[in-house]
């Protein structure tokens, strides 16, 4: 058994229930045979919520393996050897007779990816007899990735759709078909009542170069309603650009309140990782912002890529943030080999001394932000 899953079972022996409720979660996430034999042993466990939480994982893994086995029968049946084909008599009796929906959804996907041509007319068909939203979700945006423009008033129908999701795809698929011809009916989806319908209307239209796209997002930063705004500092982030990098820049420097601005410091970030040269040299020009985004690490990123190579110094004590994701495996002290091993990635170049291993804050109530003795750059 490696390391790591020495640590979990130790970690579910823990009275504290950060600590078993993420160790039971990771054994999970991992799903191997080892790891699982653990989550067994585990429903013997004294405690009766350890238990619950323990079935209830089980309970995952297994419907993990069952969609995972399904798509290994359904490509041995439907997709040719070389993965280039699909048989699409095969694949319409098989789809039109799975009850289930998440299964109908998975067929899908995994035959989208090929893009043989002679799907689409399959797809097409159920498209106007399917019911459930989330399959019609799915639909939408798997016939845009075809790249017709004979598809589009096939898919402009849905714009209208009562579903949200429903909507949002559509968006996503009229874009992937490449056309201008979508631009007036996305148009009309900027007044829609939903965020992300209206985000991925901006996203669609700037990949086109629509100029009604500025406005509109001009439109909603100042509204000042929370949910406008996460939908602006989205589209920003897909648009990127010296506008999209003013803007940020802008909600970063207002009074909206610390959820908005912590969602447009993440979107920066992003833009940085992904080597955006107006993020990078708004970045490189504010020293304070750039030591806080090392600070934070902003919860849910995890490359920190930017950050490698870089000198960044503190006089005193350094505090590293550990990943949310990793969280489980820390108690209240740990020593330089356990962080070394638990946090890969996160550690820092030899000239580190050595980790105190003491959590002196947390950020959101989630995040451990560990104490080291020194600090010189990001391996």
């Amino acid at each position: 058994m490696d390391n790591q899953l020495e640590i979990l079972r130790e970690d579910l022996t823990s009275f504290d229930g950060i600590v078993w409720k993420n160790a039971i979660s990771k054994l999970a996430q991992i799903g191997s045979e080892e790891a699982k034999d653990i989550l067994l042993k585990t429903l013997n466990d004294e405690r009766p919520d350890v238990r619950s939480f323990t079935k209830k994982a089980l309970e995952k893994i297994q419907l993990k393996d069952s969609e995972s086995d399904f798509l290994i029968k359904l490509r041995t049946k439907i997709i040719s050897a070389d993965g280039k084909e699909v048989n699409a008599a095969d694949f319409e009796r098989i789809l039109e007779g799975t009850p289930n929906y998440k299964k109908r959804i998975l067929m899908i996907q995994e035959t989208a990816k090929i893009k043989d041509k002679k799907v689409l007319p399959v797809l097409v068909k159920n498209l106007e007899k399917e019911k459930h939203p989330f399959v019609v979700a799915t639909l939408v945006k798997a016939i845009g990735a075809y790249s017709d423009e004979r598809l589009i008033p096939l898919l402009q129908q849905y714009l209208k759709h009562k579903d949200n999701r429903v909507r949002a795809n559509t968006i996503e698929g009229l874009e992937a078909i490449g056309s201008q011809k979508v631009v007036p009916a996305v148009l009309k989806c900027l007044d829609d009542t939903d965020n992300r319908v209206k985000a991925n209307a901006i996203k669609c239209l700037n990949h086109f170069g629509a100029s009604e796209v500025k406005n509109a997002l001009e439109t909603m930063i100042n509204s000042g309603n929370e949910e406008s705004l996460n939908s602006a500092i989205f589209a920003l982030r897909v648009i990127s650009g010296l506008f999209a990098v003013e803007k940020l820049k802008g909600i970063l420097e207002s009074n909206y309140s610390t959820r908005v601005r912590f969602r447009a410091k993440n979107a920066m970030l992003e833009l940085v990782i992904d080597g955006n040269e107006n993020a990078i040299n708004m970045v490189n020009t504010d020293k304070i912002f750039l030591e806080e985004l090392y600070l934070e690490n902003l919860v849910g990123l995890k490359d920190k890529s930017f950050f490698r190579g870089r000198e960044i110094t503190w006089v005193g004590e350094v505090l590293y943030v550990v990943p949310e994701d990793e969280l489980f495996l820390l108690k209240d002290s740990i020593s330089h080999e356990r962080f070394a091993l638990l946090c890969p990635g996160t550690l820092i170049e030899t000239e580190i001394v050595e980790v105190e291993g003491e959590i002196v804050d947390f950020i959101d109530n989630s995040l451990p932000v560990i104490k080291a003795r020194k600090v010189a750059k990001l391996v």
